[in-house]
Order: structure tokens, then C-alpha cells, then sequence
């Protein structure tokens, strides 16, 4: 397969009022600058200060929000960026990728995207999505409009019931009930960006939060070579037209991913990993000591050299030593965060180089960064405290 030529794919032009052309690096980098204003200055980003990042009502300021792991993703999303730029250099492959005039908004857009990676999600989380679908199904019974018309259709709203002899508007019908019973946060996330506040944002930054790839109204079997692309929603059906065009601009083949849009998967993945747990220790859920327990019963291999060595007991023996300067639990997570990154970032950096070469379109080579000891340790932490 070919290899990605991001001159394709960093798209600095807008849908209204796009820049007719541009001369040099700096005028492109401009476009992306504006961008950054755009996102920054939105009421998206300034509403995730109040919405739930794990712990719902929380006074403790310390307990991360929305707004707060957002910003956390941004600052990972922008190393792993850099450390995939820097490794191209040093490969001399910048030219061949078509990102010789391209680095800034390369990481441009990778940070920007990270920021706003939550802005559709509800208050709640993951609850308050779970409620808003609970509600539009209890009242629309989507399951009712699969197959012909029923005489005893559930569907409280009188125009979206099936009637004989309407196929067309049958199928219309079908799609948007389907549509209202599949919000998810990601898919409002395209929503916000042009639809409600008509940000305007280039091709390269929209394409970069579009995370999954299938439409909220399917109903068909998923391909099995793009399952986990299309396991959730990726966009609504006011959508549609937007999203074929945004395909169009970005060169993507079918139900494929913007290639930085891994970048900031990752990015939130390895952010969140940790913080949750150091979340969980704050709220007095379980103490440091408990983590670290639970992380030596799950690592299995503890020997010196092994990974469980060089990044948990790491961290503890260093926060131990230090604790008379600091408290020990910061330390703790600050050493298991810093070499967390130092383990998982080089890897994921030559799992997306390995994509970059092999595939056209950015579709999943890689191994899922899930699948290491370090992650796998950590969620099952997560697991047991829930």
C-alpha cells in the first residue's frame, strides 16, 4: 500500500470563507493559528469545566473535570506529535511524507484536537449519555421501525411511525429514529464544531476528532476490517452532507480515520489510565498503598529490569525517598505518570510510524497500546475499584 502523503491530508482550507490560496509555510501555519483562537475561545471548551470527568458533584478542586483531563491529553498528544515529527527527521522521511512545510500544523492540529476530544459529551459522562438514549427509545421504540409498518408501532411522535404505501419517508423514518436513540458524545462533538457553533474549522482540524467512522443511524452488519472504527456512532444524520464533503477534502476512503486522529486517541488512553486512579486516591476510594499492591499482584513479573520495575516500583522507591520533601502520593504519581509516557509514547510512536508507511488511509495495523503489561495492570485496577 502506498504511503500517506499528508499534503493530502493537512487540509487548511474551511467550508465558508476559505483562503484562496496560500505562498509559504507561515500562511498556512496562520490558518491553524486561527484555529487554536477558534477552539480556545469557544464556549465548548469553557462549558468542560463543569462536566464530569470520572466522579460526578465533586467539591474536591483537586478531582479532575472534563476541562482539566482535557488539557492533560493536550499536553500528551503534543509529545507524541513531536517524538513522531522528530523520529521522521532523523529518518530524513519529512520530504516523503509531505510534512518537509507541514510540522507546525501537524502538532497544531494534534493538540487542538486533544482539547476538544470531550466537547460533545454530556454532563454525567458516559451515564449521561446512557440517559439520553434511555429517553428516546422509551418514546420512539426504534426496534419498532426495523422491519414493514405495525399496527401497534410504540413510537410516541405520530410523524416518525411507519406507514404503508410510504417507503421513501419510511426510510427517512427509519434513519431518524435511529438517530435520536444513538447519541454519543463524540458524535455531538461534530455537532457542536459546525452545526451548532458554526466554528468554521479547517478540514485537517474536524477531520482529527472524527473518531469513529460510522453514521448514528445504521442498521446493517459492521464490516469486520473496521469494527472497532465503527463500534460507536461517529456522526448524526444533520451531519451526513457535512461529513461526505469533509471525506472528500481529507481523501478518506470509506468508514476510514483521519491518520493524526490515532495520535490523539493514544493521547487521551495513556492520560486517562493514570488519572483516574490518581483521582480515586484523592477521594480516599483506596490508598497508594492499595494501588500499588494491586499493581504488584496484577503485573505478575516483578525482577529487576522488568517493566513493573522500571516504571511502578520505580515510582514508589523514588516518592519514598523524597516523601520528608513532598507528599509521598503526589510523587508517587508524578514518577508512575512521567514513566508511563517514557514507556508507552516511544512505543506508540513507532506503531503509528509502522501505520504511516503501510497504509494509504491510516487504518488499524498497529497492536492497540491496551494490550501491554502497563495498561493492561492499570485497568484492571480501574476494574477493581468501580
Amino acid at each position: 500500500m502506498a504511503k500517506i502523503d499528508f499534503r493530502n491530508k493537512i487540509n487548511w482550507r474551511r467550508r465558508f470563507r476559505s483562503p484562496p490560496r496560500v505562498e509559504t509555510e507561515r500562511d498556512i501555519l496562520r490558518i491553524f493559528e486561527s484555529d487554536r483562537g477558534r477552539i480556545v475561545n469557544s464556549p465548548a471548551i469553557r462549558r468542560l469545566q463543569q462536566k464530569t470527568q470520572v466522579f460526578p458533584l465533586e467539591r474536591n478542586a483537586a478531582v479532575r473535570t472534563r476541562l482539566t483531563h482535557s488539557l492533560e491529553v493536550q499536553q500528551v498528544g503534543r509529545y507524541i506529535a513531536k517524538e513522531v515529527l522528530s523520529r521522521l527527521k532523523e529518518l530524513r522521511l519529512l520530504e516523503e511524507y509531505g510534512l518537509e512545510e507541514l510540522t507546525g500544523p501537524f502538532e497544531s492540529v494534534v493538540e487542538m484536537a486533544c482539547l476538544m476530544h470531550d466537547i460533545g459529551n454530556p454532563p454525567f459522562g458516559h451515564f449521561g449519555e446512557a440517559a439520553i438514549n434511555d429517553w428516546f427509545r422509551q418514546r420512539l421504540a426504534p426496534g419498532d421501525a426495523l422491519g414493514q409498518p405495525l399496527t401497534d408501532d410504540r413510537c410516541e411522535v405520530q410523524a416518525l411511525r411507519l406507514h404503508d404505501g410510504e417507503t421513501s419517508l419510511n426510510a427517512l423514518r427509519r434513519k431518524v429514529r435511529q438517530d435520536l436513540c444513538s447519541f454519543e458524545g463524540n458524535a455531538q462533538g461534530i455537532r457542536l464544531v459546525h452545526t451548532l457553533m458554526r466554528m468554521n474549522l479547517t478540514w485537517a482540524q474536524v477531520g482529527c476528532i472524527l473518531k469513529y467512522t460510522r453514521p448514528a443511524w445504521w442498521s446493517e452488519e459492521t464490516p469486520a476490517s473496521h469494527s472497532y472504527l465503527m463500534k460507536k456512532p461517529g456522526y448524526y444524520l444533520a451531519e451526513e452532507e457535512y461529513v461526505a464533503r469533509l471525506r472528500k477534502e481529507l481523501d478518506l476512503a470509506p468508514y476510514n480515520r483521519f491518520p493524526l486522529t490515532w495520535i490523539m486517541e493514544a493521547a487521551d488512553d495513556i492520560s486517562y489510565c493514570v488519572a483516574d486512579l490518581e483521582d480515586a486516591v484523592e477521594k480516599r476510594i483506596f490508598s497508594a498503598e492499595q494501588l500499588y499492591q494491586h499493581l504488584y499482584d496484577a503485573w505478575g513479573s516483578h525482577e529487576k529490569g522488568s517493566l513493573f520495575s522500571q516504571v511502578v516500583e520505580n515510582a514508589w522507591e523514588k516518592s519514598r525517598a523524597n516523601y520528608l520533601k513532598q507528599s509521598a502520593e503526589d510523587q508517587f504519581f508524578m514518577y508512575l505518570r512521567v514513566n508511563t509516557l517514557n514507556k508507552l509514547v516511544p512505543t506508540r510512536r513507532a506503531d503509528l510510524l509502522t501505520t504511516y508507511r503501510q497504509s494509504s488511509q491510516g487504518t488499524l495495523i498497529m497492536r492497540c497500546w491496551r494490550t501491554t503489561a502497563i495498561a493492561v495492570s492499570y485497568w484492571s485496577s480501574i476494574k477493581m475499584w468501580r
